[in-house]
């Protein structure tokens, strides 16, 4: 002690523990994944270093996934000591454990703070060492997505499954298109007698891109029987596959518009699809053929009808709008009423709503009254008046009229004379209450 020190009675303090001793002294303590994960995560790169170690240094394989976390770690110390952690804990877990930290080291492939090709290669090649077939099956099935990819592509660079079984492996996983590219990719390298087995497979998948492959690939060759696959397929459901085959009929020289036009004979399905593949070639000497098949009986053909016709006659686009308004189909009917919303078709409102409000369309209804602010004010009150709405009605009504309210505070018009004293009517109040709709609208 100094002189003052005890002259006063004072003495000396001890140094403030920092941060560090403190978070050390509790990472010493921490045994499992949870309470060693937040070390390993610190902003501190000495506390994520310790971290790594410490679960070395317990040897406890459920803290892999831990250290496998810092391998790409900003700073190069703590990436050294989680490679190294990896290596030392390696031979004390089963291969399923070690197949779960795959995806975090075939990552590293895209990193760029440092080259980690070396230490990848050594540690799959330890990881093929501890695995058989059934393993890198049993990963590729897995429901986790980036797990299946990553054993995958494993099986395929190291070559531990046949490839014609890896194939198979990677289109039975039917949601995963990564998968679906890569079966598609080891499919180019096969001999082709047997490349010709798996396009033909390929053409029931459920993946658009693969089919499409499949399809050019048995187009390849200009013979009959390419011709009738390419005929076959321009009924597909699909407008890629169309084009596909299209284009090959074109090449062999096949008159399409002639093709079309005969099949608009057939039955409901095919004459549906002859009709949209008119509507792309556009040629105005169709229209007069294509307008009789708005009148066929299925709705399917009537709307794939007058979806041609506005495409090779857009310049009637008034009267295909109120045609199609008409139909007794309401997909028909939504097409009208896309026709008028986006491609800018005029239709009276009054003469609208006398054809859709006998039909109860409340949908398509309010759709129409939308571009007038009171107009739909005015629809959404007509139609909340009536009391036996179903559920979906009801649903529908309130998001409009939430959504009318969004917008009531940036609306500069007023309603009219006649709207103004229509709002005022005890049933519109009502109507109005039902919708939550309240009147600070007519403060001006």
């Amino acid at each position: 002690m100094t002189f003052l020190s005890d002259l006063f009675g004072r003495t000396e303090k001890s140094p403030p523990v920092s941060r560090f001793e403190m978070a050390q002294d509790h990472l010493a303590r921490s045994r499992t994944s949870p309470e060693i994960a937040p070390f390993a995560a610190d902003y501190d790169g000495y506390l994520r270093q310790a971290a790594v170690e410490h679960c070395v240094a317990l040897g406890d394989p459920a803290l892999l996934p831990v250290v496998a976390s810092r391998l790409n770690d900003w700073v190069d110390q703590v990436r050294a000591a989680a490679r190294a952690g990896i290596m030392t804990l390696a031979p004390r877990c089963s291969p399923a454990e070690l197949l779960a930290i795959l995806p975090a080291v075939r990552r590293l492939l895209e990193a760029r703070r440092t080259d980690h090709a070396l230490w990848i290669a050594e540690f799959e090649a330890l990881l093929v060492m501890r695995l058989c077939a059934d393993d890198v099956k049993a990963a590729i099935h897995s429901p986790d997505m980036v797990l299946s990819r990553a054993a995958f592509q494993l099986a395929r660079t190291r070559k531990l499954i046949a490839q014609e079984d890896l194939i198979d492996l990677a289109l039975e996983q039917r949601g995963d298109i990564v998968l679906a590219q890569g079966a598609l990719a080891l499919i180019t390298e096969l001999p082709l007698p047997r490349r010709q087995h798996w396009y033909q497979k390929l053409a029931t998948c459920s993946f658009l891109v693969l089919r499409v492959a499949s399809l050019r690939a048995r187009l390849h060759e200009e013979t009959d029987a390419a011709q009738a696959l390419a005929r076959t397929a321009l009924f597909d459901t699909a407008v890629t596959i169309r084009d596909v085959a299209a284009s090959h009929l074109r090449h062999c020289k096949v008159d399409l518009r002639g093709l079309y036009r005969g099949l608009l004979l057939e039955p409901s399905t095919v004459a549906r699809v002859a009709c949209i593949a008119l509507e792309g070639l556009r040629a105005s000497a169709d229209v007069a053929l294509v307008e009789q098949f708005t009148r066929a009986s299925a709705p399917a053909v009537r709307l794939a009808a007058f979806a041609s016709w506005l495409r090779i006659a857009p310049q009637r686009k008034d009267d295909i709008a109120m045609l199609a308004l008409r139909d007794t189909a309401p997909s028909v009917r939504r097409f009208a009423v896309d026709t008028v919303c986006r491609q800018g078709a005029y239709l009276p409102f009054e003469q609208a709503h006398a054809v859709l409000a006998p039909l109860h369309d409340y949908r398509n209804l309010l759709a129409l009254a939308r571009s007038d602010p009171w107009q739909w004010l005015e629809t959404m009150v007509w139609v909340a008046a009536n009391d036996t709405l179903d559920v979906t009605t009801t649903r529908m009504l309130e998001r409009s009229a939430q959504a009318w309210c969004r917008t009531a505070p940036s609306r500069y018009t007023r309603p009219t004379a006649r709207l103004a004293a229509l709002f005022d009517l005890p049933d519109s109040v009502r109507a109005l209450e039902k919708l939550g709709i309240n009147d600070t609208w007519k403060r001006g």
